[in-house]
C-alpha cells in the first residue's frame, strides 16, 4: 500500500498525511462540497490507499461503520461529514458511539468562515459558528481550528484524546478554505508522532491492590462482574486466568465480550440469583453498577437490589474520567447505603 508521506502542497494533503502517520486505514463518508478538499487529496494525492475511502449513502451509516470497525479491531477509524446537514445526519450514530465508548475521529467540513469568501446561498447554509455545538455534549473533545498550523495541532490532539481510555468520539470542524490553502512550509507541521500517542491510563496503587487481594483471600463467596473490561484479547485472557486461579465466578454484563459463556466459572445466566449469595463483588469496568446489582420492578417502578447487606463491593473503573454535564451520568453507586456493607472505588488498571 502507498502509505509513504509525500510532499504536501495543500492543507488537505497535510490532513491526509497526518491520518497516515496515525495509521488510519479507512475513512467513511458521504460526499459533499465542504469536504471536497480532503476528498480530492485522498483520491489524487495518495491514490485512495491507506487511508481508503468507504463511500456511504448516509452519514449515520458512515459513523456506524466506524463504530463497528473500532469494536472489531480496537482501532480508530475516521469519518468525514459534509457541513451542517451531514453532522445533523450523523448525530444519532455519534451518540451511539459515545455511549459505547469507542474511539472515532469525525472530520466535519464547514463553509468559509470568512464571509467574504462564501458563495451565494449554499456556502451560507453550510457555515455555522461553532458547528460542533450540535454534538458537543456527547463527544469527548471538539475544536474548530482557524489556521493550517492549528488544524495540524488539533488533528494530533484529537487522535491522542479519542484513543486514550476511556475512549469516545472527537469532532473537528475544518474550514473549506483551509483545506484548499497552498502550503508554504511543512517542516514544522508534520510533528513527531510520539507526541500524539494515547496517554497511559492510571493504575491501582500497591496499597489498594493488596487490600483487594486480602478481601478475595478471606471471602467465602466472591463474584466478579465485568462489563467494558474486554476491550482487548489480553484483558479477556487475563480475566480467565484470574478466575481459574482463585476459582471465582464471573458475570458478564455484555458491554464487551469479557468472559466465555461456555466456561464452567461463567455465572452470567444466573447472575441475579447468585449475587444474593456473594459476600464480595468485584466490578471490573462496569458502567452501570447500580443496574448490574439489581433491577427495577416493571409493575411498581421500584428498584430492588439483588445483593445482601453484608456484601463488600469493589468497583474498578474509569467512569469518572468520561462524564457529561448534559447527560445524566449512569449511577455506579448504590443510592441507599443501607443495602450494602462496604463500597470501595478504585481506578482501572491499564491492560
Amino acid at each position: 500500500m502507498n502509505n509513504v508521506i509525500k510532499n504536501p502542497k495543500y492543507g488537505s494533503d497535510l490532513i491526509v498525511d497526518i491520518l497516515i502517520k496515525h495509521n488510519i486505514e479507512y475513512v467513511a463518508f458521504n460526499p459533499g462540497s465542504t469536504i471536497k478538499g480532503i476528498h480530492d487529496s485522498m483520491l489524487n494525492y495518495h491514490n485512495n490507499t491507506k487511508p481508503e475511502l468507504i463511500l456511504c449513502c448516509h452519514e449515520e451509516i458512515a459513523v456506524a461503520i466506524a463504530h463497528g470497525y473500532a469494536k472489531a479491531s480496537n482501532k480508530c477509524m475516521a469519518v468525514m461529514v459534509h457541513g451542517n446537514v451531514g453532522l445533523m445526519h450523523a448525530s444519532m450514530a455519534i451518540f451511539n458511539a459515545w455511549c459505547d465508548r469507542v474511539p472515532l475521529l469525525i472530520l466535519g467540513g464547514v463553509g468559509p468562515l470568512d464571509a467574504n469568501k462564501r458563495r451565494p446561498w449554499i456556502d451560507w447554509l453550510h457555515t455555522s459558528n461553532i458547528q460542533s455545538n450540535i454534538v458537543r455534549d456527547y463527544v469527548k473533545w471538539h475544536d474548530q481550528p482557524y489556521s493550517t498550523e492549528a488544524v495540524v495541532e488539533s488533528l494530533h490532539r484529537a487522535l491522542k484524546i479519542t484513543n486514550t481510555n476511556p475512549k469516545a468520539p472527537v469532532y473537528l470542524s475544518i474550514d473549506t478554505t483551509l483545506q484548499d490553502t497552498a502550503l508554504k512550509d511543512t517542516d514544522l507541521l508534520l510533528k513527531d508522532i510520539a507526541l500524539s500517542l494515547p496517554s497511559t491510563s492510571p493504575r491501582i496503587n500497591a496499597i489498594e491492590l493488596e487490600r483487594i487481594m486480602q478481601l478475595i483471600i478471606h471471602a467465602k463467596f466472591p463474584v466478579i462482574i465485568a462489563d467494558y473490561l474486554g476491550k482487548t484479547t489480553t484483558a479477556i485472557n487475563k480475566l480467565v486466568v484470574l478466575a481459574e486461579l482463585i476459582g471465582i465466578g464471573v458475570i458478564d454484563c455484555g458491554g464487551r465480550f469479557n468472559f466465555p459463556s461456555t466456561h464452567p466459572l461463567s455465572l452470567t445466566a444466573v447472575g441475579h440469583e447468585i449475587l444474593i449469595e456473594a459476600d464480595l463483588i468485584i466490578a471490573l469496568d462496569v458502567q452501570d453498577l447500580y443496574g448490574a446489582l439489581g433491577m427495577v420492578d416493571q409493575a411498581t417502578g421500584e428498584y430492588k437490589a439483588h445483593i445482601n447487606k453484608d456484601v463488600t463491593i469493589v468497583s474498578v473503573s474509569m467512569n469518572d474520567y468520561l462524564i457529561s454535564s448534559w447527560l445524566t451520568c449512569i449511577l455506579h453507586l448504590i443510592k441507599d447505603s443501607s443495602i450494602y456493607k462496604n463500597y470501595i472505588q478504585c481506578i482501572e488498571k491499564n491492560g
